[in-house]
């Protein structure tokens, strides 16, 4: 099985797809707010969690031979909460 973090993104979208296109079991780590629709027409399995959050990372990390990670944290979608100078 390989794990996917960042799957709903562009590049992790594509790499999930080529994977299940290869007939690889795919599960995805999903953060809780994230729509998860397009995974699960993948075919792949969804675990809610985040990086994050360490207690969130067992589950998505049981029986996971190869881990492929797209996420790049120094990037986020949501606006910072620092005012701009």
């Amino acid at each position: 099985m390989i794990l996917v973090v960042g799957g709903t993104g562009e590049l992790g979208g594509r790499a999930v797809r080529l994977l299940r296109e290869h007939g690889h079991q795919v599960r995805c780590l999903v953060r809780p707010e994230t729509d998860d629709a397009t995974l699960d027409q993948l075919g792949a399995t969804v675990v809610r969690g985040d990086l994050t959050d360490p207690p969130s990372l067992s589950p998505a990390c049981h029986g996971i031979d190869t881990v492929v990670a797209t996420v790049n944290p120094g990037c986020t979608r949501r606006k910072s909460a620092r005012p701009k100078p």
